[in-house]
């Protein structure tokens, strides 16, 4: 159906208000659709993972190894293998630590 325009009105003055009652018919919608779109938005809440303690073990004191007095050279060699005894312990501790922390951090970390 071919709209027409009123008696006494120019033809190209119809086009003009067609236009406009467009656009006034289209902010409103717009307005309205705002709000209904708002309900689509989801919050992302990250809760903190809980701290698990380090096993005993890993942070007990290592055993410091006894100096014998008066040290003879061969007191200074069983001395020398008792510290690097220690000493291995110590790197095993401290990795097994480092083991822990980085399942802690997560596989991707």
């Amino acid at each position: 159906m071919a709209k027409r325009a009123l008696p006494g009105m120019p033809p190209g003055l119809l086009l003009i208000f067609t236009g406009r009652l467009r656009r006034m018919i289209a902010l409103p919608v717009l307005c309205l659709l705002a709000p209904l779109s708002g309900c689509t938005i989801t919050r992302t809440v990250y809760l903190p993972a809980p701290v698990l303690p380090l096993p005993a073990e890993l942070t007990a004191q290592t055993p410091r190894p006894v100096i014998p007095q008066p040290l003879t050279w061969g007191d200074s060699l069983a001395l020398n293998v008792s510290l690097l005894a220690a000493l291995g312990q110590c790197n095993r501790d401290k990795s097994a630590i480092r083991q822990a922390e980085a399942a802690r951090a997560g596989p991707g970390q």
